[in-house]
């Protein structure tokens, strides 16, 4: 079925599932196997999911990953290569797979894609997690759906947008940054990302790359994030 659809419409499609999902459509047949093995694939499935800055901001990832690894005799040269592919680039920054839904209706499980999400835990910290909360994260992401989008924004743009939730501009700058450090670093987790700190990458871990979690943790988000929670200091 796929392979009967634009290529602009096969990467529109799998730009919304997770990593693990995209990689098994190469078993639905040889075309698309071979197509999902190309790392020009994963570079166009990149700018579909975060928009043409990443083409300016991977090279300053590179540097990252170049200041961290160099071909070794336990590294050899064809593993070095990879870690500065496209495919490596765009696996990490997406989602592992679909992750079930919890029973308690978080924000930011509706946003799996991790910079959304990442950016979600931002926006909805130390708010009431009121409808209108959740109806001004769902603005935001209608008007800058990428990180792109938010590093082209003027600034009285996007502090219109999330007025609503208060801490306007601690949230501007970590919503600037956030976006930048996504795309240009070689970061491993989000609490190396400017405003966030564990609550924000205990969420990533659970619904952008599946990891179990305590019941302490989840307990945490329901306070901060649920319609029924109430403000947190």
């Amino acid at each position: 079925m796929l392979l009967g659809l634009p290529s602009e419409c096969i990467l529109n499609i799998l730009k919304h599932v997770g990593v693990a999902d995209v990689i098994a459509t190469g078993g639905c047949c040889r075309v698309l196997q071979t197509i999902i093995k190309d790392d020009k694939f994963w570079q166009d499935l990149s700018e579909a999911k975060w928009g043409q800055a990443v083409t300016q901001l991977k090279p300053l990832a590179e540097i990252c990953t170049l200041a961290h690894e160099e071909p070794t005799p336990a590294v050899g040269q064809a593993d070095f290569n990879e870690s500065l592919s496209w495919f490596t680039y765009a696996s990490k920054r997406m989602c592992l797979k679909s992750i079930r839904s919890s029973p308690l209706s978080l924000i930011q499980e509706d946003y799996p894609d991790p910079w959304q999400h990442i950016i979600c835990c931002v926006l909805c910290s130390r708010t009431s997690g009121s409808a209108r909360i959740r109806s001004t994260i769902a603005a935001f992401f209608s008007t800058f759906p990428t990180p792109t989008t938010v590093l082209e924004a003027d600034v009285a743009d996007i502090t219109a947008v999330i007025h609503p939730l208060g801490l306007q501009p601690t949230r501007l700058a970590a919503v600037k940054a956030v976006s930048h450090d996504f795309l240009a670093t070689d970061w491993q987790e989000p609490s190396q990302f400017k405003g966030c700190g564990k609550f924000v990458a205990d969420s990533w871990k659970v619904f952008c790359k599946g990891h179990r979690v305590s019941r302490g943790a989840l307990t945490t988000w329901y306070v901060v994030c649920t319609p029924s929670a109430s403000p947190c200091i």
